[in-house]
């Protein structure tokens, strides 16, 4: 655990090398010592041979006490012994009076003029440094223990020990210390940029020195700063991108290679569902696993090919163009990019637009038929009595201002639809309104024995409106009613006050209308009757009549609605706002 630091390693490294070079430098010094203490034994066991020789020429009585024999050597540890003619006639006090002079003698060149060092010698069963000097008579020897240098050299290896162990102790704890006052700063580094890969991008590391580790320092704030600045502008653009693909109201979803989704947005994720569900409905949630075939077919098809490719599909009812475009990278295919694109509505509009189409042949092709067909009838003299032509007249101006009716319901939708109609808003009184419109309903509602009403609410005394657009609305609604209301049925005409709005509600007892006819009443031409045969006349209209009604409430802004029963009446209910 110590080794994975910096400071373990520095440490065990500086010691590791102290050590190696103490211990050479050691050894070294103690070879240098044993080469000097050899050197100073030979001259010490020479030197006291030479002056044992001369003191023995030079009194051949030999009566020396103890002392004086130890004196004769140079050192204490110096032994001697004197022979003459191989018999000792002179030794040092304690030294070995064995047979010695048989390593003088053997092959040993030793000279009369001056004592000879002959080196380490082994002697019952130890090391001896020997010196002598042999004349033909005399023969002295010096010879000290090679265990007394060892002892000496002991002294020096013990001090080696001791200034070693403290210099490599002191010289520890210093590398150590600094050691540490080098990697706090790392440290301070490794905590910082751990924190930076947290995103915590603001975090600063303090610059305690102008050194390399100060620079160091300096430089990791900077790219801190720099981190800080290009991250939020990642984010930034990041949060566009998703902004603009979120407030789209086509899907998009990006997939890559592996079919796994990587962008998408809440359009795409509810057609996923929907496409999901019809795939596997108990894994709603799982869109790659249960993605259907046609779309991996199609998606894998555009990796292949590298081409742009349009897919339809039909979704839970609902029709969806999918524009699956490759997404290239530098030199190869990354990924797919679909844009989802609900079609529907548009696909509505154009059937209502086929259907506009015919609905205007069929309305303008009936009266048309009936102008030509009774003003040839008038050319050729087929009408022989006055009252006859007088009839066919009347039926051509019936139709043609009927015809007329049905180019100014037009005229008044599209204006209504454009805002080009402005409204003349001002205000009125509510119950002299309602009150005449009734009034003008009465006799019709009298001649099919139905009941028609007024229920108003007190508080409602005044009210902000177009007054001839509104009776258009109300006249649209009383007379749908009378004409789909049976003898003897009832029609109530209502107000009321709901906070800032005021209700308007006409309902009757009619046959009211099929529910799969209900989404689609406001349409222009849509009729509940799509064979478009009416059992009277009194049932006869340009099918425009409640689409005109519904743009001139929103005009007002305000909303209308209906809710019907078949065989139990029809309530058709708008708002204005005070």
């Amino acid at each position: 655990m110590v080794l994975r630091s910096v400071v373990g390693k520095w440490w065990f490294l500086f010691v590791l090398l102290m050590v190696a070079l103490y211990s050479l430098l050691g050894y070294i010094i103690y070879q240098f010592a044993l080469v000097q203490y050899m050197d100073d034994a030979e001259y010490a066991l020479v030197r006291s041979a030479n002056r044992i020789y001369d003191l023995v020429n030079q009194d051949s009585n030999l009566a020396w006490t103890d002392d004086q024999l130890l004196n004769l050597a140079d050192d204490d540890v110096i032994q001697f012994i004197v022979y003459y003619q191989d018999t000792v006639i002179l030794t040092s006090p304690g030294a070995d009076q064995s047979e010695l002079i048989t390593l003088i003698n053997d092959g040993q060149n030793i000279s009369d003029e001056s004592a000879f060092f002959l080196g380490k010698l082994p002697f019952n069963g130890e090391k001896l440094l020997v010196s002598a000097i042999q004349d033909e008579q005399l023969t002295v020897v010096t010879y000290q223990p090679w265990a007394s240098i060892l002892k000496r050299l002991e002294t020096i290896q013990l001090w080696l020990w001791i200034i070693g162990t403290f210099l490599i102790t002191t010289m520890s704890l210093f590398i150590y210390l600094l050691a540490k006052r080098i990697t706090i700063p790392i440290l301070r580094l490794r905590k910082s940029a751990l924190e930076l890969a947290n995103g915590e991008f603001k975090t600063k590391v303090p610059m305690v020195s102008h050194d390399e580790l100060g620079e160091l320092a300096m430089a990791f704030n900077r790219m801190g700063r720099q981190l800080n600045y290009h991250i939020n502008a990642l984010k930034q653009e990041k949060e566009i991108l998703h902004n603009i693909i979120g407030s789209m109201n086509d899907g998009v979803v990006t997939l890559n290679l592996d079919g796994e989704i990587i962008l998408s947005n809440r359009q795409a994720e509810h057609f996923l569902a929907d496409m999901n569900y019809e795939t596997n409905p108990l894994t709603v949630d799982d869109f790659e696993s249960t993605m259907s075939t046609p779309f991996i077919k199609a998606m894998q098809e555009v990796m292949s090919k590298r081409k742009e490719k349009i897919v339809e599909l039909e979704v839970q009812g609902r029709i969806w163009i999918l524009i699956a475009t490759p997404l290239m990278g530098k030199e190869k295919v990354r990924g797919v990019v679909v844009i989802i694109r609900d079609m529907t509505e548009q696909r509505r509009l154009e059937q209502l637009k086929d259907a506009f189409v015919a609905n205007v042949s069929h309305e303008l092709r009936t009266p048309i038929s009936l102008l030509q067909g009774y003003s040839e009838a008038i050319v050729d003299g087929l009408a022989e009595t006055p009252e006859h032509q007088q009839e066919l007249a009347q039926i051509i101006l019936d139709e043609s201002l009927r015809m007329g009716r049905l180019v100014n319901d037009l005229l008044d939708l599209e204006r209504l639809k454009a805002g080009q109609m402005a409204l003349a808003i001002q205000t009125h009184l509510v119950k002299p309104f309602l009150e005449r419109i009734i009034r003008k309903f009465n006799s019709l509602a009298e001649q099919k024995a139905l009941l028609l009403r007024l229920d108003l609410d007190p508080s409602v005394e005044e009210l902000a409106f177009d007054y001839d657009r509104l009776e258009q609305v109300f006249t649209n609604l009383i007379d749908n009613a009378i004409r789909h209301t049976p003898i003897h049925g009832t029609i109530m005409v209502s107000c009321m006050r709901d906070q800032h709005l005021i209700i308007f509600k006409v309902k009757d007892s009619g046959t009211g209308i099929p529910k799969e006819d209900l989404p689609f009443v406001f349409d222009r031409f849509y009729k509940a009757d799509k064979a478009r045969t009416r059992s009277n006349l009194n049932k006869k209209g340009t099918g425009l009549g409640l689409a005109i009604a519904k743009q001139i409430v929103e005009a007002h802004n305000g909303t209308i609605k209906v809710q019907s029963k078949q065989q139990m009446g029809t309530t058709f209910q708008f708002t204005i706002p005070t």
